[in-house]
C-alpha cells in the first residue's frame, strides 16, 4: 500500500487502511466496518455489486457496524 502524508495533520498513513486520497481517516472522520470499507459522517449506506451474479445490494450503516 502506498505511504502518503496527510495534507491536514502531516502524518504518515496507507491508502485503503487508515486514510484516503484526501487525507488520513482521522481528519476526514472516516470510520472503517469490519471488512475495510470505508465510511464518511454523512453516509448511511453504501451500494455494492456482487461480481458473479452481478446483484447489487445495499448495506446500511447500522448491518456494516453491526449496531
Amino acid at each position: 500500500m502506498k505511504k502518503t502524508i496527510c495534507p491536514k495533520c502531516g502524518n504518515e498513513y496507507q491508502m485503503g487502511r487508515d486514510g484516503a486520497t484526501d487525507g488520513c481517516d482521522k481528519c476526514l472522520g472516516i470510520e472503517r466496518d469490519r471488512e475495510g470499507f470505508a465510511w464518511l459522517p454523512e453516509e448511511t449506506e453504501h451500494r455494492y455489486m456482487r461480481l458473479a451474479d452481478e446483484t447489487i445490494y445495499t448495506v446500511t450503516r447500522a448491518e456494516a457496524f453491526g449496531r
